[in-house]
Formats: structure tokens, sequence, C-alpha cells
């Protein structure tokens, strides 16, 4: 992973308003990329949201949606780096099968990298 990966990804994707991989043992965001300047505290919130909310699923689940009136979150494991997550936030309104499709192949480029920032 470049530093431009989660930037060029938000670029094809516009409906993400914030994407960040987190260690799922520590709670540590590794990397995030956001429309808008977002407060630490935020992201800290959303990087244990993540391993919260995937330490609840089915073991053999890949990901979890989580939606409110306000927007979506969507929590991606990454199989072959199973300490680490992929969280997306997406506009309300905005396609959420597309999103989730867009975010588990992003996850999948990064079975065959490295994840460094």
């Amino acid at each position: 992973m470049s530093p431009a990966t989660l930037p060029d990804f938000r670029a094809q994707n516009p409906d993400f308003a914030l994407l960040l991989i987190s260690d799922t043992r520590t709670g540590t965001i590794l990397a995030h990329d956001g429309s808008l300047s977002y407060p630490q505290e935020y992201l800290d919130t959303l990087s244990k949201t993540s391993l919260q909310i995937l330490a609840l699923a089915d073991e053999s689940a890949s990901h979890a949606v989580f939606q409110t009136p306000n927007g979506t979150r969507i929590f991606v494991k990454l199989p072959l780096q199973a300490d680490l997550a992929l969280s997306g936030v997406i506009h309300a309104g905005a396609d959420v099968t597309t999103a989730l499709d867009a975010l588990i192949s992003l996850a999948e480029t990064f079975e065959t990298e490295a994840v460094t920032q």
C-alpha cells in the first residue's frame, strides 16, 4: 500500500467520506483519508468500533455493515492479515452494495501488498 492508495480509492468512489486501516488487536490507526479533517477522537472511535463489531460478527464473516440515518459504516477484515481491518464511512443515500463490493476489492489488494505508510 502506498500513501496514495486511500486517496486514490476515494477519488474513484466519491460516496466514501472516510477510510481507515486499523490494527484490530490494539485499535491503532495505520492510515486514513477523509473528505474532511476528522478529529483524532472520531478516528479512534471508528477504529474501536471496527474492533468490536468484527469481534461480534461470526468468525467466518468477512465484513459487517452498520447503517444509521446519517450514513453507513462498513468494516472489512483482511483475511491474510487477520489483525487488520479496513473501515469506510459512506454518505447517507449511497448504494451500500456497490460501496461494500468496492471496499472488499480494495481489501483484496492488501493481500499481496504490505500495509505501510
